[in-house]
């Protein structure tokens, strides 16, 4: 189609699918539009560092929470009587799951490696996509959410030492319970039929994450717009207001342990391990929100 054209200067397309195409002289900075931060012609992720973060982490993510639910179901059954215990045991399968999804990405990535393009369609259509993409924000809000509880279930044991109000095994399993049907409901609606959604709200984009990550607005995006930026950076906001009393109590038990010389309590070295995964899974999601948040301005 393009017999004949010896000096084509620009090329609008409806897809950037078709500017894999284009005559070979021609820039791909001067084909519309242009294609997105991820992925290219051939490659699903473009970026090789990224090629090997995704193996990595992944791996890294299936393995380690892995054998953090094998021990807590095994050898440590008594502490998922606890609420602190049964949340973080949640948390360690959402991660679980993520890791999964980050390996179906990765398997992905290799498997069509140099030659992308030619199966983007089939790939985009396949269960496998909507399988990474549910499996992609059940993970991500999961593990807000649980941050959330372990961070109040933390509050309640050092604001009432003596147990006076504290989740209990039943009201523990009610509220994980209720906040997991909550997320399998966020995470499937998009599946669900209608114009809104268009059946793309996971397929538009190559890794099949809902995040908004790239400056195009596929269907669903002020979703994704009000899921991962809206309710996340609420979620923070309270989660950072909890870690900080947290911290503060830890300061002061402290100062009493050196005039004292006493140990430290059990809960107090928890919360302070908490506060390393509270400051991790921020350092996570702060450059996603300042994405979305430029993004909403452009």
């Amino acid at each position: 189609m393009f017999q004949g054209m010896l000096s084509l200067s620009e090329l609008q397309t409806p897809s950037f699918e078709f500017c894999c195409i284009r005559l070979s002289y021609l820039l791909e900075e001067r084909c519309y539009p242009r294609r997105n931060e991820i992925s290219s012609c051939d490659d699903l992720i473009v970026n090789s560092a990224l090629q090997t973060l995704l193996w990595v982490i992944g791996i890294l993510a299936v393995l380690g929470n892995l054998v953090s639910l094998l021990f807590r179901f095994l050898y440590d059954r008594q502490k998922l009587k606890q609420g602190y215990g049964m949340f973080v045991s949640n948390l360690a399968l959402a991660y679980f799951l993520m890791g999964l999804f980050m390996l179906i990405i990765g398997i992905a990535d290799t498997k069509f490696r140099g030659r992308y393009i030619e199966f983007d369609e089939s790939w985009r259509m396949s269960v496998w996509c909507h399988l990474a993409g549910v499996l992609s924000t059940r993970s991500s809000e999961a593990g807000v959410l649980f941050i959330c509880l372990i961070t109040l279930d933390r509050i309640l044991v050092i604001k009432y030492p003596f147990g006076q109000v504290r989740f209990s095994t039943a009201s523990a399993v009610i509220t994980a319970k209720a906040c997991l049907i909550v997320i399998f409901l966020v995470a499937t609606i998009p599946l669900l039929p209608g114009s809104y959604f268009d059946g793309r709200f996971y397929t538009s984009r190559a890794v099949f994450t809902a995040l908004p990550l790239t400056w195009d607005r596929q269907p669903g995006w002020y979703y994704s717009i009000a899921m991962f930026i809206g309710f996340n950076f609420v979620s923070f906001i309270v989660i950072a207001f909890g870690q900080s009393w947290i911290f503060y109590e830890i300061r002061k038990a402290s100062s009493r342990r050196k005039q004292m010389n006493v140990t430290i309590s059990n809960d107090m070295k928890v919360a302070r391990n908490l506060l390393l995964i509270v400051t991790t899974d921020f350092l996570c999601w702060f450059p996603v929100g300042l994405k979305g948040k430029h993004a909403c301005i452009v």
